[in-house]
């Protein structure tokens, strides 16, 4: 892995956040909307370039006024776009969020089937794939053809190069036309990956059941070498041969809840690139990325928007030292 150019790739969906300004308001009675980059892989790109990795992005937008704004966006924090494709046929997808009193958002997407489902397996740029540490992904791009077997190839080009594959599921059931198959794809993903991430929510729906410990067990069967089960505000419970563990969540003032898995992403992926070339042969050193992921989905939910409230990595360093220097 140290002859590789980038530390993280990530392939999948690119979109535009149009987040409510009018907080506990529902999108029909919302008023404002402030326009910001999103897309779960895409906001995890964000995060690892600004915790200071090389990051690039693959995926596809429209050729139109939002494409562009992604595209500069992602440049502007710092993330490789050359793997980054624009569709005349289709839109770039818009996503129009509100947040509940608890900062918890609620997502209508506009515009389906849209530019980010239309990558093709020709247009991934293999050279990018394999020169990828880390290569993530998740299942917005598994919802829907040709961008399934584009995500697919993606996974197979970064293992057979020897990429380590990070995957947060990230399941959204309304994207689906089938529920079940949406669950049926999250699930046979599992064993390609070597970093598991998922939700006490998604493991319920995956395997029913929610208790983290018992989850992480069972998901490690299935061939990752390291089990997240996230538990938002209360922390997340990690899971790998050296060893286990649960980490707390530090407490903040949470504004917009919106990115902050991705932001765990991040921070996780950061903190295992800091171990060198086995990470998960360092249970202490796996704990610390797991505080370093907490930490950095924290500090998130305290301004809106889900790229634009990521930290960049002297204010996580600064955090837990500091304000978080508690956390366990």
């Amino acid at each position: 892995m140290n002859n590789h150019t980038f530390d993280v790739v990530t392939v999948g969906e690119l979109l535009v956040d149009m987040i409510s300004t009018d907080k506990g308001a529902s999108l029909e009675e919302s008023r404002g909307f402030v326009k910001a980059c999103g897309g779960a892989v895409a906001n995890v790109a964000a995060g690892c370039a600004r915790l200071g990795l090389k990051t690039a992005f693959i995926g596809k937008v429209g050729n139109d006024p939002f494409g562009r704004f992604l595209d500069n966006s992602l440049r502007a924090f710092g993330v490789d776009t050359r793997g980054l494709r624009f569709s005349r046929e289709h839109e770039t997808p818009l996503v129009f969020v509100s947040l509940d009193t608890d900062s918890k958002p609620s997502f209508f997407f506009h515009g389906r089937p849209s530019a980010d489902l239309m990558l093709e397996a020709a247009e991934v740029d293999e050279g990018l794939v394999r020169s990828a540490k880390v290569l993530h992904f998740g299942t917005v791009s598994l919802s829907m053809e040709p961008a399934r077997s584009a995500t697919r190839h993606a996974v197979d080009v970064a293992k057979k190069a020897g990429a380590m594959i990070s995957y947060d599921p990230n399941i959204r059931l309304h994207m689906w036309k089938d529920p079940n198959a949406a669950l049926d794809w999250a699930a046979r993903m599992i064993p390609q990956a070597d970093v598991l991430k998922v939700s006490d929510d998604e493991a319920d729906l995956l395997i029913k059941i929610r208790d983290p410990i018992r989850a992480a067990s069972e998901f490690l069967k299935r061939g990752p070498k390291l089990v997240l089960v996230t538990l938002g505000a209360r922390g997340a419970y990690f899971s790998c041969a050296a060893g286990s563990g649960h980490v707390g969540a530090p407490k903040v003032n949470a504004i917009d809840t919106t990115g902050a898995g991705d932001a765990f992403v991040a921070g996780l992926l950061r903190g295992l690139n800091d171990l060198g070339e086995r990470p998960f042969d360092n249970a202490g050193g796996v704990r610390e990325a797991v505080r370093k992921a907490c930490a950095a989905a924290a500090l998130t939910t305290e301004a809106l928007g889900a790229v634009s409230a990521l930290p960049d990595l002297a204010t996580l360093n600064a955090a837990m030292a500091g304000r978080f220097s508690g956390m366990e």
